[in-house]
C-alpha cells in the first residue's frame, strides 16, 4: 500500500490531497504497483464525524474526495489506517468526552464502511500518559497503565465497550446500506442496515437533536445499546419506534426489514427475505407502480402483489406506470 497520508490541512503540514497529487505527478504509473492508499482523516479540531463548516469538511466528504482523486489512478482500495478522537481536555485542539469518543468511533467506522473504506483502524489501544494538555497521551481505548504486566489491568474507556459491541454486531455481516432516504429522515439523522451474515441490523443515530425513528417490521426485536446493553421492543402498526440521539443504537431483527402493508404484501416480504434479499421496504414507488421493493447487493426488485386467479393480466395503464417507475430507477426497459 501507499501511505498513510495525514489528511488535515494544517499550516505546518503539506495537506494529504496535495501530497497525493505530487506523488502521482512524479510517478504517474504508481497505481499499477500498489493495491491501496492508506490515509488518516483526523478531525482538526476534533469535531463529530458528520460536522462540516467553512473550515472543515465532514468525514464522508473527506473519504469521497479521496476516492474521486484516485478514481483514474487504478483499481485502488481505501484504507483508513489511523483514526481517533482524544480525551485530553486541555490540549491545543481540545479533546472530547469519553462518551463522545465512543459515539464518534462507532459513527466514524460505519460512515467509513458505507463509503467503501475497506479498513478502519483506531488510534490507539491505550493512553500513554495522564497529561491532559498532551493530546498524544489520550487517544486510547483504555486509560493509562503505568505497569502493563501487573494487575489490575488498564480501565476501559466507554470507547472500548463501544468497539467491542460494534465488532459483535458486525459479526459475519459484509454489507452496509444507507436507509436514511427511504425512512424519510432529516439530514442530521442516520440509518444504516448491516446484513449478509443472517438476519439484519439497523443502526440509528442523530448528529443533531434527539428524534423518534420508525423502522418497518413485525413482531419483536432486540435493541442493543452502544455499551452492549440489551432490551426488547415490539412493533406497533407494522413498525418499530426508537428514540435516537448521538449514541448509536442497534435494532437487531431475525429477518431483514419488513414492510408496511397488508397480509399478502408481508408474506411476499417474508419470502423475499428467505430468498436472501437484504432489504424489503416500501417507498414512494411502492405506493405507486409497485408494492414492495427489495434489494440484494446491487440487484433491485420491484414486485406487484396480486390476489387474482392465474393467469394474471395487467391493464395498459398499470403496465405503463411500472415502465415509468422502472425508468426512474434506471432499470432496463
Amino acid at each position: 500500500s501507499f501511505g498513510g497520508v495525514f489528511h488535515p490541512d494544517l499550516a505546518f503540514y503539506t495537506g494529504g490531497p496535495e501530497f497525493i497529487e505530487q506523488v502521482f505527478d512524479a510517478y504517474p504509473d504508481l497505481g499499477e504497483h500498489i493495491d491501496a492508499v492508506a490515509f488518516h482523516p483526523y478531525r482538526y479540531p476534533f469535531t463529530a464525524p458528520e460536522h462540516a463548516d467553512e473550515h472543515q469538511v465532514s468525514l464522508v466528504t473527506d473519504i469521497c474526495d479521496t476516492a474521486d482523486q484516485l478514481a483514474d489512478r487504478g483499481d485502488l482500495r481505501l484504507w483508513i489506517t489511523e483514526m481517533g478522537w482524544h480525551t485530553a481536555d486541555d490540549a491545543l485542539f481540545a479533546g472530547v468526552s469519553g462518551e463522545d469518543q465512543a459515539a464518534y468511533l462507532v459513527r466514524g467506522a460505519l460512515l467509513s464502511a458505507a463509503q467503501g473504506a475497506e479498513m478502519f483502524l483506531w488510534y490507539t489501544f491505550r493512553d500513554s500518559g495522564t497529561d491532559s494538555a498532551d493530546q498524544e497521551q489520550m487517544f486510547g481505548l483504555h486509560e493509562y497503565d503505568a505497569d502493563v504486566l501487573s494487575d489490575p489491568p488498564a480501565q476501559p474507556k466507554p470507547a472500548a465497550h463501544a468497539m467491542e459491541t460494534l465488532a459483535q454486531i458486525l459479526g459475519e455481516h459484509d454489507r452496509i446500506e444507507d436507509l436514511s432516504r427511504w425512512l424519510g429522515l432529516d439530514e442530521n439523522t442516520y440509518a444504516y442496515e448491516i446484513s449478509g451474515g443472517g438476519g439484519s441490523v439497523v443502526v440509528l443515530w442523530s448528529a443533531g437533536e434527539a428524534v423518534a425513528v420508525k423502522v418497518p417490521g413485525e413482531g419483536s426485536a432486540e435493541v442493543v445499546e452502544m455499551d452492549g446493553g440489551v432490551s426488547s421492543v415490539e412493533s406497533v402498526d407494522g413498525a418499530f419506534e426508537l428514540a435516537v440521539g448521538g449514541r448509536p443504537r442497534y435494532l437487531v431483527m431475525e429477518v431483514p426489514m419488513g414492510i408496511l402493508g397488508d397480509e399478502g404484501e408481508r408474506e411476499v416480504a417474508r419470502q423475499l427475505a428467505l430468498m436472501g434479499f437484504d432489504l424489503v421496504y416500501q417507498s414512494r414507488a411502492s405506493r405507486g407502480a409497485f408494492d414492495p421493493l427489495a434489494t440484494r447487493g446491487a440487484q433491485q426488485l420491484g414486485v406487484q402483489v396480486k390476489r387474482s386467479a392465474l393467469p394474471l393480466t395487467f391493464s395498459r395503464a398499470a403496465w405503463g406506470r411500472m415502465a415509468a417507475e422502472s425508468g426512474r430507477f434506471g432499470w432496463a426497459g
